[in-house]
């Protein structure tokens, strides 16, 4: 069934020789799932990069405040 699949999607090709089937991948068919990957781990990217930032500002505001209260 997977193998149904991934030839239906284009990424792998089959060849039947009697009883033996003969599969093989077809890498650049993933050319366009590669540039789908890209381009969301770059937004992902830039995303937790500006979270990371927030998240130690906050962390030095607490840690200030405490001091000063403290």
């Amino acid at each position: 069934m997977c193998i149904d699949i991934n030839r239906a999607w284009g990424l792998v090709r089959r060849r039947i020789d009697g009883r033996t089937h003969y599969c093989s991948l077809r890498p650049e068919a993933l050319a366009g799932a590669l540039d789908w990957i890209a381009i969301h781990r770059n937004f992902w990217n830039q995303r937790l990069d500006t979270l990371a930032v927030n998240v130690q500002g906050a962390a030095a505001r607490r840690s200030s405040f405490a001091a000063l209260v403290g």
